[in-house]
């Protein structure tokens, strides 16, 4: 469990320090959202916490907002907490939206899934995932949230998606059933990609899978 907070320069190539997290945490969620960074929930050695934080990382050339005068260290701001403390849940941003859903609060594996609206800074509860996920991973795929992995004490088959316009959730299979958790997910162009994660044991897969297409038909005209 560490409170480093790094950035990578990619045009460099190179990692550089630029302040620490508000206190040691493992199992939280960083998420990137127009021109900040959220960190979100996460586990800090004894319990599962519930705050959410905010950094704007300064624009280029502009003055560091976020940033301590007296460091020159990163700072974040508590802005919201959520409903439920969590840990190694899945979060994702959709739609003007940042979705948290299942995870592990300290005891158990977790169902709950809520959305934060930013403009509003106010929470919803959503339908609960159909089965509990610990070490889960989120991505939204331009239609649906879907919930991959996790399987903290028990496997599991099955992934899950929500449709967002339903509120209904769905199940489809595993491309590796079992214990699948802390994996790296990512979508691109319509397509996931899934990497590494446990199992038993430490993974090296890389996965690709497609949520969804378009099919063009032709247009039938009648005269």
């Amino acid at each position: 469990i560490s409170d480093q907070f790094w950035v990578y320069d990619i045009a460099t190539d190179s990692w550089s320090q630029i302040g620490k997290l508000p206190y040691p945490l493992a199992g939280a969620e960083l998420l990137a959202v127009d021109n900040a960074l959220y960190l979100i929930g996460g586990w800090d050695g004894q319990a599962a916490q519930r705050e959410v934080w905010r950094y704007s990382p300064p624009a280029e050339g502009a003055p560091a907002a976020d940033t301590d005068s007296s460091t020159g260290l990163a700072e974040w701001a508590l802005i919201t907490r959520m409903p439920t403390a969590r840990a190694f849940f899945g979060a994702v941003y959709a739609k003007e939206e940042i979705y948290v859903i299942g995870g592990y609060d300290g005891q158990q594996e977790e169902q709950r899934a809520d959305a934060y609206m930013l403009s509003t800074n106010t929470w919803r509860e959503l339908p609960p995932l159909p089965t509990a996920r610990g070490g889960l991973r989120l991505v939204y795929d331009g239609l649906d949230i879907v919930a991959l992995g996790g399987g903290w004490t028990h496997s599991l088959d099955t992934n899950e998606r929500l449709d967002l316009n339903t509120n209904v959730w769905s199940n489809f299979p595993s491309p590796l059933p079992g214990e699948w958790r802390n994996f790296g997910a990512a979508e691109y162009r319509g397509r996931i990609y899934l990497l590494g994660g446990w199992s038993g044991d430490y993974l090296d897969i890389h996965l690709q899978y497609q949520s969804s297409f378009s099919l063009l038909l032709p247009v039938i005209k009648n005269d």
